[in-house]
């Protein structure tokens, strides 16, 4: 690259790896730091997608293990095996003769490091869990024959509506072409979507609303500049129990309809 076009340079966006950008910001030996040493002006981000992914997989990890390993267990065990395809297709036309509305679609094949391979894995299990859940009755073995119980989809629906509240900014974010007013205005728009969640925002009995974004934003920013070292202090930022469950319930109305079949102690599970 020509010092001319260099010059025309007014950020650089990584996933913060060492090779990129080193804990000394200015001066240091990861490639960006290199490029800012020659062009002070520059600024030196996290990748949007990419910070957005890290909060997909907590996410995801915060999950009880034993049932997304359901998740991959099913992808893994239709992605490697054209003949339970073929049975699978079998079971969809047969269900297709007494409901029109059901779908002749495969399970997805999930792929660890593509970002957003889980959900859509999660999303496609969910569309055609009837013919799915045929399947593992008639031919599972052992647990495999539970992994599409009642308990276990409720779950999914769950686990589903709060990955896909991220997910779709990761992919809003990938798309080429953003102009800066749009990414401004999406990001402050993600930044009112976490305060959904961490602060009283939208709850029915809140003592506060925060009907413009920009405030909202004013108020989680100083969160956003934390220093990732240090600990955050985690005491303003949660939701009493029974706030969060009235809200989410009126954010999810499918899965409000389904929970009405659980005890209150299966209830408490949920939340």
């Amino acid at each position: 690259m020509e010092w001319s076009e260099k010059k025309y340079i007014m950020g650089v966006a990584s996933d913060r790896g060492s090779n990129m950008l080193s804990s000394k910001e200015v001066g240091g030996a990861g490639a960006a730091n290199r490029l800012q040493a020659e062009l002070p002006h520059i600024v030196l981000i996290h990748d949007i997608c990419h910070a957005l992914n890290l909060v997909l997989k907590s996410c995801i990890d915060s999950f009880p293990k034993e049932f997304t390993k359901i998740i991959t267990k099913i992808c893994t065990m239709f992605s490697q095996s054209p003949k339970q395809c073929a049975i699978l297709k079998g079971i969809q036309k047969k269900l297709q003769l007494t409901n029109k509305n059901a779908k002749i679609l495969q399970v997805k094949r999930y792929v660890e490091t593509r970002w957003s391979s889980f959900e859509e894995c999660l999303s496609r299990i969910l569309e055609i869990k009837e013919s799915l859940k045929v399947y593992f009755e008639e031919n599972g073995a052992g647990e495999q024959k539970n992994y599409l119980s009642k308990h276990n989809i409720l779950l999914f629906q769950l686990l589903h509506c709060l990955i896909s509240k991220v997910n779709v900014y990761i992919k809003l974010f990938e798309t080429d072409n953003l102009d800066l007013i749009s990414i401004v205005r999406n990001l402050k728009e993600c930044g009112a979507m976490f305060g959904d969640f961490i602060f009283k925002v939208t709850a029915l009995n809140s003592e506060e609303e925060f009907v413009d974004k920009d405030q909202l934003f004013r108020k989680l920013k100083p969160y956003f500049l934390k220093d990732q070292t240090k600990e955050i202090e985690y005491t303003e930022m949660k939701r009493n129990f029974e706030e969060f469950k009235c809200y989410f319930l009126m954010q999810h109305p499918n899965f409000n309809e389904d929970s009405k079949e659980l005890d209150e102690e299966e209830k408490k599970f949920f939340f």
